[in-house]
């Protein structure tokens, strides 16, 4: 897939394989790398599919007609995770959570991995290869 070609496209299908499922959600590319940004994480009855990527990260994306096969990496670095949160703000911006969530990256920049609070409620995926 080109990301760079689709990065101006504002939602895509994100299907896991367990549970099969799927959601529509946004898409962020930064430095030609897919992104899925997952808000209110902390919110167990909104938000099941984050906790299930940790049992089986198998993904499948459908952007612009397309099916994309990937695996589904949640970014713990507070520096990738702040460009790629600012990438979200200028593609979608005025909305409180992206706002929120730029705000609670940077405040982590300089903390390490180890320090993050598991349950913070700004997830990032990068999407790879699978």
């Amino acid at each position: 897939m080109d990301w760079p070609s689709v990065s101006n496209v504002r939602e895509v299908e994100l299907q896991l394989l367990a549970p099969v499922r799927s959601r529509t959600t946004w898409l962020l590319v930064e430095e030609g790398t897919p992104y899925i940004p997952c808000a209110f994480c902390t919110n167990h009855f909104l938000k099941r599919w984050p906790r299930e990527l940790e049992g089986d990260n198998r993904v499948i994306l459908r952007v612009s007609g397309q099916r994309i096969e990937g695996r589904a990496v949640r970014v713990v670095d507070a520096e990738e995770v702040v460009a790629v949160a600012r990438r979200s703000a200028q593609k979608y911006g005025g909305s409180r959570a992206v706002s929120a969530a730029v705000e609670a990256a940077e405040s982590n920049v300089n903390k390490r991995p180890e320090d993050d609070a598991p349950d913070a409620s700004y997830w990032l995926f990068r999407i790879e290869p699978r």
